[in-house]
């Protein structure tokens, strides 16, 4: 590769991959998912092509290092490993995380409690020591708001339970 293509491609790619990485955690922990999710898919989409082109340019490269044991083996984990999570949480209904924490969100403080197997009183307590005020009769996501806090963070307080 000529040194100005080099050194115009390598710190983007770098650049590209914190940003996606920073990004993909943000959207992991729900932190302003509507625009960290913008923000991930359109970092996302030079960085592909930039992996492209690298691995087009250095073929033969990734051929040879790709008939190694250890590699091959490792790249044959990451693939069956990923296709199984896409598999197991992309399906509404039959674990989808997503899907459960929406359903959680908007239900009310009392029945978000019992899939924690908590009592209506027992969630209050938890959340309250914690600085969160609720009242049982109130939505998830109302309580979330009203705490400045994610609905992703209350369901997490209720599913440590007093710990």
């Amino acid at each position: 590769m000529k040194p100005v293509l080099r050194d115009i491609v390598t710190p983007a790619a770098i650049a590209l991959f914190l940003g996606s990485c920073l990004t993909g955690v943000a959207l992991f922990f729900h932190w302003n998912p509507g625009l960290v999710h913008t923000a991930h898919e359109w970092l996302g989409l030079p960085f592909v092509a930039i992996v492209l082109w690298h691995a087009f340019r250095h073929w033969r490269g990734l051929i040879s290092y790709a008939k190694r044991p250890l590699p091959a083996a490792v790249v044959a984990l990451l693939i069956v490993s990923s296709v199984t999570l896409v598999a197991a949480t992309s399906s509404p209904g039959q674990g989808n995380p997503h899907a459960v924490i929406e359903a959680l969100s908007t239900a009310s403080l009392a029945s978000a409690a019992a899939a924690f197997g908590l009592s209506p009183q027992q969630a209050t307590a938890i959340l309250q020591t914690r600085g969160v005020a609720a009242a049982t009769d109130e939505k998830l996501i109302d309580v979330a708001r009203n705490s400045g806090k994610s609905p992703v963070v209350v369901l997490t307080m209720l599913s440590a339970g007093g710990r």
